[in-house]
Protein backbone atom coordinates (compact mmCIF):
# COMPACT_ATOMS: atom_id res chain seq x y z
CA UNK A 1 0.00 0.00 0.00
CA UNK A 2 1.66 3.51 -0.81
CA UNK A 3 1.33 6.64 0.57
CA UNK A 4 -1.42 8.20 -2.79
CA UNK A 5 -2.96 4.92 -2.35
CA UNK A 6 -3.45 5.09 1.12
CA UNK A 7 -4.25 9.34 0.99
CA UNK A 8 -1.28 9.64 3.70
CA UNK A 9 1.21 12.58 3.63
CA UNK A 10 4.97 11.96 3.51
CA UNK A 11 4.92 13.57 7.06
CA UNK A 12 2.74 10.66 8.42
CA UNK A 13 -0.80 12.00 8.48
CA UNK A 14 -3.96 11.78 5.94
CA UNK A 15 -5.16 14.26 3.79
CA UNK A 16 -8.31 13.85 4.53
CA UNK A 17 -9.28 15.93 7.67
CA UNK A 18 -11.86 14.23 9.00
CA UNK A 19 -10.47 10.86 8.49
CA UNK A 20 -7.66 12.16 10.68
CA UNK A 21 -9.51 12.95 13.31
CA UNK A 22 -11.26 9.26 13.09
CA UNK A 23 -7.80 7.91 13.60
CA UNK A 24 -7.26 9.87 15.86
CA UNK A 25 -10.73 8.98 17.72
CA UNK A 26 -9.51 5.46 17.37
CA UNK A 27 -5.68 5.85 18.21
CA UNK A 28 -6.11 8.20 21.23
CA UNK A 29 -8.93 5.95 22.69
CA UNK A 30 -7.40 3.08 23.40
CA UNK A 31 -3.98 4.57 24.28
CA UNK A 32 -5.92 7.19 26.80
CA UNK A 33 -5.63 4.92 30.05
CA UNK A 34 -1.71 5.06 29.29
CA UNK A 35 -1.68 8.66 28.82
CA UNK A 36 -3.10 9.67 32.01
CA UNK A 37 -0.75 7.14 34.38
CA UNK A 38 2.11 8.63 32.09
CA UNK A 39 1.03 12.20 32.90
CA UNK A 40 0.10 11.55 36.35
CA UNK A 41 3.72 9.91 36.69
CA UNK A 42 5.43 12.94 34.85
CA UNK A 43 3.74 15.72 37.48
CA UNK A 44 4.67 13.58 40.18
CA UNK A 45 8.56 13.14 39.70
CA UNK A 46 8.35 17.24 38.18
CA UNK A 47 6.63 17.93 41.77
CA UNK A 48 9.54 15.61 43.84
CA UNK A 49 12.04 17.85 42.58
CA UNK A 50 10.71 20.37 45.14
CA UNK A 51 12.97 18.22 47.23
CA UNK A 52 16.17 19.36 44.99
CA UNK A 53 14.86 22.93 45.17
CA UNK A 54 14.96 22.72 48.88
CA UNK A 55 17.89 21.84 48.90
CA UNK A 56 19.83 24.33 46.44
CA UNK A 57 17.49 27.20 46.91
CA UNK A 58 17.42 29.88 50.00
CA UNK A 59 14.29 30.57 51.27
CA UNK A 60 13.57 33.91 49.12
CA UNK A 61 10.84 34.73 46.55
CA UNK A 62 12.29 31.95 43.95
CA UNK A 63 11.74 29.47 46.06
CA UNK A 64 8.41 30.34 46.74
CA UNK A 65 7.60 30.63 42.94
CA UNK A 66 8.96 27.14 42.03
CA UNK A 67 7.11 24.87 44.30
CA UNK A 68 4.24 26.75 43.81
CA UNK A 69 4.73 26.20 39.81
CA UNK A 70 5.86 22.49 40.51
CA UNK A 71 2.29 22.23 42.83
CA UNK A 72 0.40 23.32 39.94
CA UNK A 73 1.69 21.55 37.56
CA UNK A 74 0.95 18.01 39.87
CA UNK A 75 -2.88 18.84 40.36
CA UNK A 76 -2.89 19.74 36.56
CA UNK A 77 -1.32 16.28 36.25
CA UNK A 78 -4.23 15.12 38.71
CA UNK A 79 -6.79 16.42 37.02
CA UNK A 80 -6.20 15.01 33.51
CA UNK A 81 -5.65 11.63 35.27
CA UNK A 82 -9.58 11.62 35.78
CA UNK A 83 -10.55 13.84 33.16
CA UNK A 84 -9.02 12.11 29.86
CA UNK A 85 -11.75 9.53 30.33
CA UNK A 86 -14.01 11.92 29.71
CA UNK A 87 -12.97 13.87 26.64
CA UNK A 88 -11.50 11.13 25.24
CA UNK A 89 -12.92 11.15 21.42
CA UNK A 90 -12.95 14.80 21.46
CA UNK A 91 -10.98 17.53 20.57
CA UNK A 92 -10.92 18.44 24.32
CA UNK A 93 -8.78 15.37 24.44
CA UNK A 94 -6.22 16.54 22.05
CA UNK A 95 -6.37 19.92 23.25
CA UNK A 96 -5.69 18.71 27.09
CA UNK A 97 -2.61 16.83 26.03
CA UNK A 98 -1.45 19.86 23.84
CA UNK A 99 -1.70 21.90 27.13
CA UNK A 100 -0.20 19.82 29.65
CA UNK A 101 2.97 19.65 27.96
CA UNK A 102 3.29 23.52 26.53
CA UNK A 103 2.68 24.26 30.45
CA UNK A 104 5.56 21.50 31.26
CA UNK A 105 7.94 22.87 29.10
CA UNK A 106 6.81 27.10 29.92
CA UNK A 107 7.21 26.13 34.11
CA UNK A 108 10.69 24.58 33.17
CA UNK A 109 11.72 27.45 31.35
CA UNK A 110 10.21 29.66 34.39
CA UNK A 111 12.11 27.36 36.99
CA UNK A 112 15.94 28.02 34.98
CA UNK A 113 14.85 31.75 35.40
CA UNK A 114 14.30 31.29 39.04
CA UNK A 115 17.16 28.93 39.66
CA UNK A 116 19.66 31.86 39.43
CA UNK A 117 23.46 31.09 40.62
CA UNK A 118 22.28 27.56 42.09
CA UNK A 119 21.06 26.81 38.42
CA UNK A 120 22.99 23.30 37.69
CA UNK A 121 23.41 23.61 33.96
CA UNK A 122 23.84 19.61 32.88
CA UNK A 123 20.96 18.50 34.91
CA UNK A 124 18.87 21.11 33.50
CA UNK A 125 20.10 20.15 30.10
CA UNK A 126 18.72 16.39 30.52
CA UNK A 127 15.41 17.62 31.39
CA UNK A 128 15.12 19.63 28.28
CA UNK A 129 16.33 16.45 26.43
CA UNK A 130 13.03 14.22 28.13
CA UNK A 131 10.98 17.31 27.40
CA UNK A 132 11.47 17.42 23.93
CA UNK A 133 11.21 13.49 23.36
CA UNK A 134 8.03 13.99 25.50
CA UNK A 135 6.33 16.20 23.03
CA UNK A 136 7.20 14.33 20.01
CA UNK A 137 5.86 11.29 21.41
CA UNK A 138 3.20 12.40 23.60
CA UNK A 139 1.59 15.09 21.81
CA UNK A 140 -0.62 14.22 19.13
CA UNK A 141 -0.25 15.53 15.42
CA UNK A 142 -0.16 17.75 13.71
CA UNK A 143 3.57 17.60 12.87
CA UNK A 144 4.01 21.24 12.71
CA UNK A 145 2.91 21.45 16.15
CA UNK A 146 5.21 19.32 17.58
CA UNK A 147 7.82 20.91 15.78
CA UNK A 148 6.96 24.34 16.90
CA UNK A 149 6.68 23.69 20.16
CA UNK A 150 10.49 21.45 20.82
CA UNK A 151 11.78 24.73 19.18
CA UNK A 152 10.46 27.34 21.06
CA UNK A 153 11.29 25.08 23.92
CA UNK A 154 14.54 24.37 23.10
CA UNK A 155 15.44 27.92 21.77
CA UNK A 156 14.32 29.27 25.02
CA UNK A 157 16.52 26.77 27.37
CA UNK A 158 19.42 27.39 25.41
CA UNK A 159 18.73 31.20 24.97
CA UNK A 160 17.98 31.71 29.44
CA UNK A 161 20.94 29.36 30.09
CA UNK A 162 23.28 31.57 28.19
CA UNK A 163 21.97 34.98 28.92
CA UNK A 164 21.00 34.78 32.20
CA UNK A 165 22.84 32.27 34.13
CA UNK A 166 26.09 33.34 31.28
CA UNK A 167 26.52 29.59 30.96
CA UNK A 168 29.97 29.19 28.68
CA UNK A 169 29.63 29.44 25.25
CA UNK A 170 30.91 26.14 24.14
CA UNK A 171 29.06 23.67 26.92
CA UNK A 172 25.63 26.16 25.65
CA UNK A 173 26.71 24.89 21.70
CA UNK A 174 27.06 21.35 22.73
CA UNK A 175 23.60 20.94 24.52
CA UNK A 176 22.11 23.41 21.80
CA UNK A 177 23.58 20.81 19.13
CA UNK A 178 22.22 17.57 20.84
CA UNK A 179 18.87 19.17 20.96
CA UNK A 180 18.87 19.99 17.53
CA UNK A 181 19.62 16.03 17.18
CA UNK A 182 17.06 15.02 19.12
CA UNK A 183 14.61 17.28 17.38
CA UNK A 184 15.63 15.23 14.19
CA UNK A 185 15.88 11.92 15.50
CA UNK A 186 12.41 12.08 17.37
CA UNK A 187 11.03 14.32 14.10
CA UNK A 188 11.94 11.02 11.87
CA UNK A 189 10.83 8.33 14.41
CA UNK A 190 7.52 9.83 14.63
CA UNK A 191 6.97 9.96 11.41
CA UNK A 192 8.01 6.65 10.72
CA UNK A 193 5.63 5.34 13.33
CA UNK A 194 2.45 7.81 12.55
CA UNK A 195 2.79 6.23 8.86
CA UNK A 196 2.61 2.52 10.48
CA UNK A 197 -0.16 3.42 12.90
CA UNK A 198 -2.36 5.01 10.32
CA UNK A 199 -2.01 2.12 7.81
CA UNK A 200 -2.31 -0.36 10.46
CA UNK A 201 -5.51 1.64 11.11
CA UNK A 202 -6.29 1.71 6.96
CA UNK A 203 -5.89 -2.19 7.38
CA UNK A 204 -8.11 -2.66 10.65
CA UNK A 205 -10.99 -0.24 8.81
CA UNK A 206 -11.07 -2.64 5.84
CA UNK A 207 -11.54 -5.68 7.83
CA UNK A 208 -14.09 -3.89 10.09
CA UNK A 209 -15.69 -3.49 6.21
CA UNK A 210 -15.17 -6.59 5.00
CA UNK A 211 -17.11 -8.23 8.63
CA UNK A 212 -19.73 -5.88 8.02
CA UNK A 213 -20.49 -6.14 3.66
CA UNK A 214 -22.49 -8.53 1.66
CA UNK A 215 -19.73 -9.31 -1.12
CA UNK A 216 -21.91 -9.73 -3.79
CA UNK A 217 -24.12 -6.19 -3.07
CA UNK A 218 -21.68 -4.19 -1.14
CA UNK A 219 -24.55 -3.45 1.21
CA UNK A 220 -24.47 -4.16 5.19
CA UNK A 221 -24.91 -7.48 5.99
CA UNK A 222 -27.09 -9.29 9.05
CA UNK A 223 -24.17 -8.80 11.35
CA UNK A 224 -24.25 -4.80 10.53
CA UNK A 225 -28.32 -5.11 10.60
CA UNK A 226 -27.89 -6.33 14.15
CA UNK A 227 -25.22 -4.14 15.57
CA UNK A 228 -27.43 -1.06 14.62
CA UNK A 229 -31.02 -2.86 15.38
CA UNK A 230 -29.85 -2.88 19.36
CA UNK A 231 -27.97 0.82 18.71
CA UNK A 232 -31.20 2.02 17.83
CA UNK A 233 -33.28 0.35 19.79
CA UNK A 234 -31.07 1.96 23.02
CA UNK A 235 -31.27 5.41 21.44
CA UNK A 236 -35.43 5.04 20.84
CA UNK A 237 -34.92 4.23 24.97
CA UNK A 238 -32.87 6.79 26.57
CA UNK A 239 -34.00 9.23 24.15
CA UNK A 240 -37.47 8.24 23.33
CA UNK A 241 -37.24 8.68 20.17
CA UNK A 242 -38.57 6.78 17.03
CA UNK A 243 -37.13 4.43 14.42
CA UNK A 244 -38.34 2.54 11.74
CA UNK A 245 -38.05 -0.77 9.74
CA UNK A 246 -38.34 -1.43 6.24
CA UNK A 247 -38.16 -5.40 5.08
CA UNK A 248 -38.57 -6.55 1.55
CA UNK A 249 -37.98 -9.34 -1.11
CA UNK A 250 -37.67 -10.01 -4.53
CA UNK A 251 -40.87 -11.43 -5.90
CA UNK A 252 -40.86 -14.75 -7.58
CA UNK A 253 -36.99 -14.71 -7.55
CA UNK A 254 -36.83 -18.42 -7.66
CA UNK A 255 -39.02 -17.95 -10.91
CA UNK A 256 -35.92 -15.28 -12.18
CA UNK A 257 -33.19 -17.78 -10.99
CA UNK A 258 -35.01 -20.70 -12.76
CA UNK A 259 -35.54 -18.66 -15.99
CA UNK A 260 -31.66 -17.24 -16.30
CA UNK A 261 -29.77 -18.79 -13.81
CA UNK A 262 -28.12 -17.63 -11.29
CA UNK A 263 -26.22 -15.07 -12.99
CA UNK A 264 -29.52 -13.42 -13.79
CA UNK A 265 -30.05 -13.87 -10.37
CA UNK A 266 -26.82 -12.20 -8.91
CA UNK A 267 -27.37 -9.26 -11.20
CA UNK A 268 -31.42 -8.71 -10.06
CA UNK A 269 -30.51 -8.48 -6.29
CA UNK A 270 -27.63 -6.32 -7.63
CA UNK A 271 -29.59 -4.05 -9.58
CA UNK A 272 -32.25 -3.61 -6.44
CA UNK A 273 -29.29 -2.73 -4.00
CA UNK A 274 -28.60 -0.24 -6.15
CA UNK A 275 -31.73 0.81 -6.52
CA UNK A 276 -32.57 1.05 -2.76
CA UNK A 277 -29.27 2.92 -2.29
CA UNK A 278 -30.40 5.53 -4.57
CA UNK A 279 -34.12 5.86 -2.98
CA UNK A 280 -33.23 5.80 1.00
CA UNK A 281 -32.21 8.80 2.72
CA UNK A 282 -28.25 8.89 3.68
CA UNK A 283 -29.05 8.36 7.37
CA UNK A 284 -31.02 5.29 6.12
CA UNK A 285 -28.96 1.86 6.73
CA UNK A 286 -29.52 -0.54 3.83
CA UNK A 287 -28.88 -4.32 4.53
CA UNK A 288 -29.34 -7.39 2.62
CA UNK A 289 -30.56 -10.18 5.58
CA UNK A 290 -30.08 -13.13 2.99
CA UNK A 291 -31.06 -14.61 -0.31
CA UNK A 292 -33.43 -12.25 -1.81
CA UNK A 293 -34.47 -10.43 1.69
CA UNK A 294 -33.30 -6.93 2.36
CA UNK A 295 -34.11 -4.85 5.05
CA UNK A 296 -33.33 -0.58 5.41
CA UNK A 297 -33.36 1.04 9.09
CA UNK A 298 -34.36 4.19 9.27
CA UNK A 299 -33.53 6.85 12.51
CA UNK A 300 -35.32 9.26 14.08
CA UNK A 301 -38.49 8.00 11.53
CA UNK A 302 -41.73 7.62 12.30
CA UNK A 303 -44.53 5.56 10.36
CA UNK A 304 -45.86 8.30 7.74
CA UNK A 305 -41.65 8.60 6.24
CA UNK A 306 -41.10 4.99 6.40
CA UNK A 307 -44.23 4.24 4.42
CA UNK A 308 -43.22 6.94 2.20
CA UNK A 309 -39.75 5.55 1.41
CA UNK A 310 -41.43 1.99 0.84
CA UNK A 311 -43.84 3.38 -1.60
CA UNK A 312 -41.33 5.51 -3.71
CA UNK A 313 -39.16 2.40 -3.64
CA UNK A 314 -41.64 -0.39 -4.48
CA UNK A 315 -41.92 2.12 -7.64
CA UNK A 316 -38.60 2.88 -8.51
CA UNK A 317 -37.89 -1.01 -8.32
CA UNK A 318 -41.19 -1.69 -10.90
CA UNK A 319 -40.11 1.24 -13.35
CA UNK A 320 -36.77 -0.13 -13.43
CA UNK A 321 -37.80 -3.92 -14.22
CA UNK A 322 -40.67 -2.16 -16.97
CA UNK A 323 -37.58 -0.57 -18.59
CA UNK A 324 -35.96 -3.57 -18.80
CA UNK A 325 -39.30 -5.42 -20.27
CA UNK A 326 -38.43 -7.66 -16.88
CA UNK A 327 -41.37 -7.81 -14.58
CA UNK A 328 -39.13 -6.75 -11.01
CA UNK A 329 -41.28 -6.23 -8.17
CA UNK A 330 -41.05 -6.68 -4.34
CA UNK A 331 -43.36 -6.97 -1.14
CA UNK A 332 -42.85 -5.04 1.42
CA UNK A 333 -43.29 -5.05 5.69
CA UNK A 334 -42.90 -1.77 7.68
CA UNK A 335 -43.03 -1.57 11.12
CA UNK A 336 -42.21 1.18 14.03
CA UNK A 337 -40.89 1.22 17.25
CA UNK A 338 -43.52 1.30 20.13
CA UNK A 339 -42.58 2.81 23.77
CA UNK A 340 -43.37 -0.85 25.09
CA UNK A 341 -41.22 -2.96 22.96
CA UNK A 342 -39.02 -5.02 25.30
CA UNK A 343 -36.61 -5.79 22.85
CA UNK A 344 -35.41 -4.70 19.09
CA UNK A 345 -36.72 -8.23 18.42
CA UNK A 346 -40.64 -7.18 18.48
CA UNK A 347 -40.11 -4.44 15.61
CA UNK A 348 -38.16 -7.00 13.14
CA UNK A 349 -41.36 -9.73 13.82
CA UNK A 350 -44.11 -7.40 13.09
CA UNK A 351 -42.15 -6.24 9.88
CA UNK A 352 -41.88 -9.88 8.95
CA UNK A 353 -45.58 -10.26 9.81
CA UNK A 354 -46.66 -7.74 7.19
CA UNK A 355 -44.40 -8.73 4.67
CA UNK A 356 -46.01 -12.39 5.10
CA UNK A 357 -49.12 -10.48 4.49
CA UNK A 358 -48.12 -8.58 1.54
CA UNK A 359 -47.20 -11.93 0.23
CA UNK A 360 -50.33 -13.46 0.96
CA UNK A 361 -52.63 -10.78 -0.19
CA UNK A 362 -50.65 -10.73 -4.00
CA UNK A 363 -47.33 -9.78 -3.80
CA UNK A 364 -46.26 -6.21 -4.96
CA UNK A 365 -47.92 -4.83 -1.64
CA UNK A 366 -46.92 -2.53 1.09
CA UNK A 367 -48.06 -3.92 4.36
CA UNK A 368 -47.41 -1.88 7.60
CA UNK A 369 -48.57 -2.00 11.82
CA UNK A 370 -47.91 1.50 13.81
CA UNK A 371 -50.23 0.53 16.05
CA UNK A 372 -51.52 -2.05 18.15
CA UNK A 373 -54.42 -2.63 15.95
CA UNK A 374 -53.58 -1.25 13.58
CA UNK A 375 -53.08 -2.97 9.78
CA UNK A 376 -53.23 -1.44 6.19
CA UNK A 377 -52.62 -2.42 2.99
CA UNK A 378 -51.15 -0.37 -0.15
CA UNK A 379 -50.44 -1.49 -3.75
CA UNK A 380 -47.53 0.69 -5.33
CA UNK A 381 -48.47 3.22 -8.06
Amino acid sequence: MDLKESGLKKLGEFYCKEKEKDFFRNCLAFKEPGFSQVFLLIGSFFFLFSIFDLLNLAWSTPLFITLILRSVFLLFSIFLFFTLKKTRGTPLFINLISLYLGAGSFFLLMINVLYGTSFNFFLQAFSAFLITFSIYHLLPNPLNRKVSLSIIFGLGFVLISYYHHQTPFFPTLAVAFHLLIINAFSLYTAMRIGLLQRKDYLQHKAMEKLAVTDPLTGIANRRKFKETLDQLFSEAKRYNTDFSLVIFDIDNFKEINDRGGHLLGDRTLVMVAGIASAVKRGSDLLVRLGGDEFAILMPSTGGPESNNLAKRLATAIASTGESFQFSLTCSFGVSSSRTGDIGPEELVKRADQQLYLSKESGKNQISWDHGPELIRFSRPG
